[in-house]
């Protein structure tokens, strides 16, 4: 690099990431954050922290790597972040545990484990955490036990590797770098010693940026990585290009670009002040009541923040986010954030219900998923349903499906302004945890609303077409708007198919949520429904099958919008209209 240029140069990247010279900048990057950010020092922390139940001692450079039972000892570790990759041998259960523990040569290890030793070796730090080899996977006990402490795992470890770029186990972290022959090059002259020095810099291609190869990297793309990397209050990232760091204060890449992350919810800062907020003394805490603090209403309206710092909004960007993750089993879908949850239950105070929170449950259940696509394209969608329970049918993780969408902008002004003229009334809601961790899996859950009730005579999805046309005037405009929205949306009629469970004397209705009188900003009205099943289980008792909204806008110039949008605005403010005057009783119902 010319000497004149560190300003605005960056340097170059290096041609193999398994180099010294590479690794160094991993080195420096650590020295500088634990030296010099004041944002990353985390004072509440003691020097060293409780050391996870067992932990991988990397020891030195011909030094045999072994699993260490800690005793709960104290110490500074790494935790790795991985893509397993299929059922990998090399794990640790009944058979590998006797070896494991007598140590294992380094030459051994499938290639991800066996670099992610390597680069904690040269950091100059003394154990690592493996699931795979920390956890015993012929346990269901040990795995539910440290399931429920990886906040604690990620969350106290030094410093986080993740391999971002390798799909499985056996793909390892380093790569060859190679560089194009065609890269545009520039002349820098600098003048050294009152001598003109002749340098080439050379142009490196937008396509080099961070997020757009991280973000579609294999590791982004799974859900259980995602906890470890918020939770983490520094990651190291060795993706298809570059090295990556990131912490409170900023991001690095290893061509020395310093950025702030462009995704909110990937930022280090808010959660780490959370997990030093809710971690600390109450004089601590203290510092803290202005980033996050808020009054604590009735369940029924919304929480009333002093400042923009909203957990609640941060939760469900990370839901969102995570949504759009694979799981290799559909039962990991809250153990997969339990860790992330411990988190905001400590700063909100709230009770936590399979992925939703007990004081913000309005908002929580304006959820839609999109639909999963069938894997051969011969279907439209997949309605394979798991084969276990997942969570209650309220909640967005009680499905499979893909991205949730949470439009919780309408329930957050319109409730906090007093624009909302119609909400339900929540009278209970309560989850009943699988296992030991009240953030992982669930048996059973409810919430009881007392709200608006219209009772269906079938399912929205069985009017027929031609019935409608036939008996148009027995049917009402709504019923024709709610059976055009499971028609022609399909992530209603996928929720509706995922979410079915036919019983011999099954009924149908429809409970309004939400109603507000002017959405912020556009002026609309509109109204948030869901639809119910009833499971044969109590007169009262339903099963969510679909939520959908109804909106009254002003009516557009017709050749402006094209005879379809016009129509449809027309049609929708009549079954606005309709819905508004007709005398729908309010009732309590419990919905599971």
């Amino acid at each position: 690099m010319p000497p004149d240029g560190r300003e605005i140069l960056g340097r170059a990247v290096y041609n193999d990431s398994a180099s010294v010279e590479c690794l160094d900048v991993a080195v420096e990057w650590l020295r500088i954050c634990r030296s010099n950010h004041r944002d990353c020092h985390q004072t509440w922390r003691p020097v060293e922290d409780r050391l996870p139940k067992r932990v991988i001692e990397v020891g030195h450079e011909f030094d045999h790597p072994r699993l260490l039972v800690t005793g709960d000892n104290f110490g500074t570790w790494i935790a790795l972040s991985y893509c397993w990759g299929g059922n990998s041998p090399f794990v640790l259960n009944k058979n590998t545990e006797k070896d494991l523990k007598r140590g294992i040569p380094l030459s051994n290890f499938p290639s991800t484990l066996r670099d992610a030793i390597i680069i904690t070796r040269h950091l100059g730090i003394k154990y690592l955490w493996i699931d795979a080899l920390c956890i015993q996977q012929d346990s269901i006990e040990d795995w539910a036990s440290t399931a429920a402490k990886m906040r604690e795992i990620y969350a106290g470890a030094l410093l986080t590797i993740a391999a971002a770029h390798s799909p499985s186990t056996n793909s390892g972290f380093f790569s060859k770098r190679n560089s194009p022959d065609n890269r545009v090059s520039l002349e820098w002259t600098s003048e050294i010693n009152h001598t003109k020095v002749a340098y080439k810099v050379y142009l490196r291609p937008g396509s080099e940026l961070w997020d757009s190869t991280l973000q579609s990297s294999p590791l982004m793309s799974r859900g259980w990585t995602l906890q470890e990397g918020l939770l983490a209050p520094r990651t190291l990232s060795y993706g298809p290009q570059q090295m990556i760091w990131e912490c409170s204060t900023y991001q690095a890449d290893e061509s020395g670009r310093i950025t702030i992350p462009t995704q909110d919810y990937r930022g280090k800062n808010f959660m780490q002040l959370m997990i030093e907020g809710g971690s600390g003394t109450p004089n601590k805490w203290k510092k803290y009541e202005k980033l996050f603090s808020w009054t604590t209403p009735p369940l029924n309206t919304m929480l009333k923040l002093k400042t923009p710092q909203d957990p609640y909004e941060r939760w469900y960007d990370i839901v969102q986010q995570f949504t759009r993750r694979y799981l290799t089993r559909d039962t990991d879908t809250l153990p997969a954030l339990a860790g992330l949850a411990r988190v905001f239950q400590r700063i909100t105070k709230d009770v936590y219900c399979a992925g939703l929170w007990k004081k913000d449950i309005i908002r929580g259940l304006l959820w839609d998923r999109l639909p999963i696509w069938s894997s051969d394209g011969a279907t439209r969608w997949d309605n394979t349903k798991s084969s276990e329970y997942l969570a209650p049918s309220w909640s967005w993780a009680g499905f499979l499906g893909r991205q949730t969408n949470l439009p919780t902008w309408r329930a957050k002004d319109v409730l906090s302004s007093k624009l909302g003229v119609s909400v339900a009334e929540v009278i209970e809601v309560s989850t009943v945890p699988k296992g030991p961790d009240k953030f992982g899996q669930v048996k059973s859950g409810k919430i009881t609303l007392k709200a608006r009730f219209y009772q269906l005579a079938r399912a929205p999805a069985d009017i027929a077409e031609d019935e409608m046309v036939e008996n148009a005037q027995e049917i009402s405009v709504f019923l024709e708007y709610v059976h055009r929205a499971f028609r022609d949306t399909g992530r209603i009629e996928y929720e509706f198919l995922q979410q079915h469970v036919a019983t011999p004397t099954q009924r149908f209705a429809i409970i309004e949520i939400i109603r507000w009188a002017h959405a912020p900003g556009s002026g609309v009205l509109g109204m948030d429904f869901m639809v119910l099943e009833s499971t044969g289980k109590g007169d009262n008792e339903y099963r969510r099958i679909g939520l959908f909204t109804l909106r009254k806008e002003n009516v557009p110039n017709k050749d402006a919008v094209g005879p379809d949008a016009y129509n449809g605005i027309i049609a929708e403010n009549k079954a606005w209209t309709e819905v508004v005057n007709a005398d729908w009783r309010r009732k309590t119902v419990t919905i599971v």
